[in-house]
């Protein structure tokens, strides 16, 4: 049994494999509010994400980490990101974090649909 990217879809929002192409919506997202400046949490800023998402491609290489962008489906933007880490296959166990969802989606739906979409 190995690591595989998928496709989680719910009603609200679909949780789409992190690829190079999510890039700039990834930006825009994070710009959503300045989520770099936030205190109680770590998100990368817009000039920092190539590096973030170049560590999380890392992270599935070794099969430690699944990450994926969040979608919104009502407008097909990115909204955030969240991601399965710190993996156990032989334990069938992980973490979610690396959560993060542009200041326009917190408070919504999608935020609770993201974590629901997660098997």
């Amino acid at each position: 049994m190995g690591l595989e990217k998928i496709t989680l879809e719910g009603k609200h929002v679909r949780l789409e494999p992190m690829a190079p192409g999510h890039h700039d919506g990834l930006c825009e997202a994070v710009s959503d509010g300045e989520l770099w400046n936030l205190e109680v949490t770590l998100v990368p800023h817009p000039r920092d994400m190539r590096t973030f998402m170049n560590t999380a491609e890392e992270g599935f290489a070794s099969a430690r980490e699944l990450p994926f962008v969040i979608i919104d489906k009502t407008n097909e933007r990115v909204a955030g990101s969240t991601r399965f880490l710190n993996i156990e296959l032989p334990h069938k166990n992980a973490e979610i974090g690396y959560t993060f969802l542009g200041q326009g989606w917190q408070r919504t739906a999608a935020n609770t649909a993201a974590g629901l979409s997660l098997p």
